[in-house]
């Protein structure tokens, strides 16, 4: 059973990390949207920002998918999966 154990643990940790990144990404998006609308800066850090903004737009629309898309329907499917016993 130490097997399981691990992998308990091991699923753990990746759902606390995607649940991290998940929140700094759309942190991150915000925060450079509120910047862009209320801090002046300079021509050449305006354009860098605007490139970080479309960066941070994919990478929303994938946490977007991830948790609300098919990936969540198939996370769930397996979740709700019976766990097969080995005799």
């Amino acid at each position: 059973m130490e097997g399981d154990d691990t992998h308990t643990q091991t699923r753990a940790m990746q759902v606390w990390t995607m649940k991290m990144l998940s929140v700094s990404v759309t942190g991150g998006f915000f925060l450079v949207l509120l910047a862009l609308m209320f801090i002046e800066m300079p021509t050449a850090s305006h354009d860098a920002m605007l490139m970080l903004l479309g960066a941070l737009v994919a990478a929303l629309g994938s946490v977007i998918q991830y948790f609300f898309g098919s990936s969540a329907g198939s996370a769930n499917k397996d979740n709700n999966k019976p766990k097969e016993t080995v005799s």
